[in-house]
C-alpha cells in the first residue's frame, strides 16, 4: 500500500489536540459515571454482600481499571501526541471499502451503528460512519484519509472529495 508523508499545518495540529483533549474529557466523564455508580452500590449495603452485588461490583471495577488504562495510554503511549505535535507529520493515504455493516447491541432488535470496514492497513482499518454516509458509499468505494502518524489521529477522511469524518468518532 502506498502512502504519502507530509508536514502538517498548525490548524491539523491543533485539531488532533483538540481531539486528544476531548478523549481524556470523555474518559474521565467515563470514569467518574462509573465511580459514582460504584460507590452507591458499595454505600448502600452495610451487611455483607450478596454474590450478585459482589459480581456487579467486580465487573464495574473492571471497566474502571480498563478506562483508567485507556486514559494513562493517552498520557503516555509511543504514539502519543507529543511525537506527533513534534515532529508534525501526518500520513496521507487511500483505502478501500471491503465490507460495511449493521452493528446491534447484544440481544436487541436496534441498530446501534454504521460501521466500514478497510482493506489491510496499518492505520485505520474500521470506522464507524452515520446512517447517511453508510447508504452512500459502496464495497469496493476509496476513501482518501489524513492521519498523524504515530498517533494515527485522523485529521481528513474523504469519500469522493466528500468529508465522512464522524464527529463522535475521536481518533
Amino acid at each position: 500500500m502506498s502512502f504519502k508523508e507530509v508536514k502538517m499545518n498548525q490548524k491539523e495540529l491543533k485539531k488532533i489536540y483538540n481531539k486528544w483533549i476531548s478523549s481524556i474529557f470523555g474518559m474521565l466523564f467515563f470514569g467518574i459515571i462509573f465511580s459514582f455508580i460504584f460507590y452507591l452500590v458499595y454505600d448502600s449495603h452495610s451487611k455483607p454482600f450478596q454474590i450478585g452485588t459482589l459480581m456487579f461490583l467486580i465487573i464495574l471495577g473492571f471497566f474502571l481499571f480498563m478506562g483508567l488504562l485507556n486514559l494513562l495510554g493517552l498520557f503516555f503511549s509511543p504514539n502519543s501526541l507529543i511525537r506527533d505535535l513534534n515532529q508534525k507529520k501526518k500520513i496521507i493515504t487511500k483505502l478501500k471499502i471491503e465490507n460495511k455493516k449493521l452493528t446491534k447491541k447484544a440481544g436487541s432488535y436496534f441498530i446501534s451503528g454504521y460501521v466500514i470496514y478497510f482493506n489491510d492497513n496499518e492505520f485505520l482499518t474500521t470506522y464507524a460512519v452515520s446512517k447517511n454516509t453508510f447508504e452512500k458509499v459502496n464495497i469496493g468505494d476509496e476513501i482518501y484519509l489524513e492521519c498523524s502518524k504515530f498517533g494515527k489521529w485522523i485529521i481528513d477522511i474523504q469519500w469522493n472529495s466528500e468529508s465522512i469524518e464522524n464527529r463522535s468518532y475521536v481518533k
